[in-house]
């Protein structure tokens, strides 16, 4: 495979992701990134984070990381406190509304897994998941 076909898969694959998130989620008051978000969020429900903590862990960029936020606080996920020891880390607590709708989430994310991964069998996705582990750490 050339670089010019793996680049053009990655991003295909990327677009295409784009498109089934926006079409999954049409209709909710939550876009694609505070879905991810929030979903990290939910494997952590009584951490404390930082943006730099949820970067680090996600590869997601900070500005992107305080929009989710901002959006996730202004829907009613969470809410958003200063931890008294730490200015630079912030207590964020799931609302309830946030833990009603993990059971739809985690729905939604396999239903997604389903379709993203359809005729794929567990060595080969392996395999991918061990190549794109490979291009992300050579692109860094």
């Amino acid at each position: 495979m050339t670089d010019e076909r793996l680049i053009s898969l990655l991003k295909q694959a990327n677009v295409l992701l784009d498109q089934y998130e926006k079409n999954s989620l049409n209709g909710a008051d939550i876009t694609p990134a505070q879905s991810h978000m929030l979903h990290y969020l939910l494997t952590f429900p009584d951490q404390a984070f930082s943006a730099t903590d949820i970067r680090l862990k996600t590869g997601v960029s900070k500005a992107a990381i305080s929009s989710s936020l901002k959006g996730l606080k202004q829907n009613g996920y969470l809410t958003i406190q200063a931890v008294p020891k730490d200015e630079r880390k912030k207590r964020i607590t799931l609302t309830p509304k946030a833990i009603r709708v993990r059971q739809l989430m985690d729905e939604y994310l396999k239903q997604r897994r389903d379709c993203l991964c359809r005729g794929i069998s567990p060595e080969e996705l392996k395999t991918i998941e061990d190549g794109l582990a490979k291009i992300v750490r050579n692109m860094k």
